[in-house]
Parts: structure tokens; sequence; C-alpha cells
């Protein structure tokens, strides 16, 4: 499905639709994805403003549709304070990870949330290096929408800010503030593909 809209603050259309692939029903409901014109992604190489929430969720469902991992699941978090009226995610018994892409006070996190293994942990992808604290509420929903409601304070506890090791040897920064959704995109595609 398609539906053009327009975007007055970019003197931009955009294209609504949404992806329909069985295997990626499996674990997630059909997602919108938001297409831009290229005078959108233009504007944004030469100015200090944000991406737009709807596009960074969408190149993370489409990143998950490329890639349909079945151990590491992407799920949309951009809104960790709406309510959650059920479980829209059905993890497979052999996901490994959550992650996802969380959005506060104008700044983007990647967040990957190990379920299994030694230690089940929440790792959070912030160029700004805050306090990977600020960030569990997200770790919350992201479990809740997998329908994970028991000790989640086992995975809140164990919340810590990248290292290294866990982006390719590489160390995120950010040395501005207006690329946290692009660096967010970048990580999850590391980690999907």
């Amino acid at each position: 499905t398609t539906e053009n809209k327009d975007n007055s603050s970019y003197g931009t259309t955009y294209l609504g639709s949404e992806l329909i692939c069985k295997e990626c029903e499996n674990y997630i409901r059909p997602h919108p994805i938001t297409i831009f014109e290229h005078r959108y992604y233009d504007h944004n190489q030469t100015t200090d403003c944000w991406w737009d929430s709807h596009n960074i969720s969408s190149f993370g469902t489409m990143i998950y549709h490329i890639s349909h991992s079945k151990t590491i699941i992407f799920v949309d978090c951009n809104y960790h304070n709406q309510v959650l009226v059920q479980q829209t995610v059905t993890l497979p018994d052999t996901a490994e990870a959550i992650t996802g892409i969380g959005h506060k006070q104008n700044h983007y996190s990647m967040i990957r949330i190990q379920l299994k293994g030694n230690k089940k942990e929440a790792v959070i992808f912030d160029g700004l290096f805050g306090s990977p604290l600020s960030w569990s509420q997200h770790v919350e929903h992201l479990l809740h929408r997998c329908g994970i409601h028991d000790n989640t304070q086992e995975y809140t506890k164990n919340i810590r800010l990248h290292e290294r090791r866990d982006f390719g040897g590489r160390l995120l920064c950010q040395p501005d503030l207006f690329n946290c959704g692009p660096i967010a995109c970048i990580v999850l595609w590391y980690h999907l593909i």
C-alpha cells in the first residue's frame, strides 16, 4: 500500500508503504515503510537536522527484512512510553538477541539485548557516551514487546555502553549533536547483515 504525504518542513513528499513479507511476519507484524524523496536526504547532508524517526524505523525494518535473521531480531522501539496493548513480536526459539533503535530527547541509540549465553545484558551503542541507565526504559519496552515480562531487572542491572569488542574493534564517537540517527543505523546494519 502506498500513500503520498507532504513534509513541508523539508519541502519534500514521501511515500508511505507497508512491508509485507511472509518470512518477516513470522516474528514481526507488518511495519510501515517511509520513503522520502532525494531532497530530504540532500537537505540532511548539508544541515544539522536530525533524521526523521519514521525514516530510521523504516531503515531498521528493511535491514531486518534483507537479513531474515532468526538469531538477532529487530524490534522498533522509538517510543518507549507508548502503552502496549499486546505482545507485538514473537521470538523464535533460535533468538539470541533483540536489537532496536531507541529515541529520547532528540537523540538516537542502538540497543542490543543479549538473551542467551553466559550473561544476559543490554548494550547501548551511543556515540555521545551518555549514561547507559538512561536507556533502561527502552530496554524494558523492547523486552515487553517480545513478551518478556519476568526478570527484566536481570537485563536492566546489566546495562552498559558499547566497547570496541561490540563493534568490530571500533569505538563509536559522535562528533556533533545531529548524526546519532545515521550512526544508530550503521550499528544496526553491522549487527543484522
